[in-house]
């Protein structure tokens, strides 16, 4: 007897799952760029707090690899566009990581929608875990876009930012300048 197990997600939900993978996927490469242009620029704790940041996105990645096998889905290994690693400044890297996160997020309420419009309940509840995911993302990136908004008008710029990225690196706690 072969029996195959039946797919308890739509194609639809499959497709979009997988293209969630490819944009942790992309985060990760994205975060690892980055961190490499902050420790060139001697942001040294920038370029560890992005490391940890890029190991996040990676176990999110993951995370939805095991759901979709979970629901007897295909993962699918996509294609992702190579990241960049060189910025024109500090606040051009912030907005596109925080740009990034935003389009991150979108992806996961159309997940959430398409999820409540076919009533599968399993899916819309695994995903609420990544939307709260980037309410967090987009709230420590906000942080950090805070302050260095705040700094910059310092002369100590470079030390002022990677005292931030050192407290928030050590903490894992919001990110604030008082």
């Amino acid at each position: 007897m072969n029996k195959k197990f039946n797919k308890l997600i739509s194609d639809e939900i499959e497709k979009l799952l997988n293209i969630s993978i490819k944009k942790e996927h992309q985060s990760v490469m994205i975060y690892y760029g980055m961190a490499a242009y902050l420790k060139v620029s001697k942001l040294e704790y920038g370029g560890k707090l992005f490391d940890k940041y890029a190991s996040e996105e990676l176990s999110h990645a993951e995370k939805l690899n095991k759901y979709i096998d979970d629901r007897n889905g295909k993962p699918a290994i996509m294609q992702i566009p190579e990241a960049p690693n060189s910025y024109s400044s500090l606040e051009e890297l912030l907005w596109t990581i925080y740009n990034h996160e935003v389009d991150v997020e979108k992806n996961y309420m159309v997940i959430s929608n398409v999820a409540l419009k076919e009533g599968d309940h399993t899916t819309y509840n695994f995903i609420s875990w990544y939307l709260n995911e980037q309410v967090e993302e987009i709230r420590k990136i906000r942080r950090l876009l805070e302050a260095y908004m705040n700094i910059n008008k310092s002369e100590d710029m470079i030390l002022l930012m990677n005292d931030v990225f050192s407290k928030e690196y050590y903490s894992g706690n919001s990110t604030s300048i008082n």
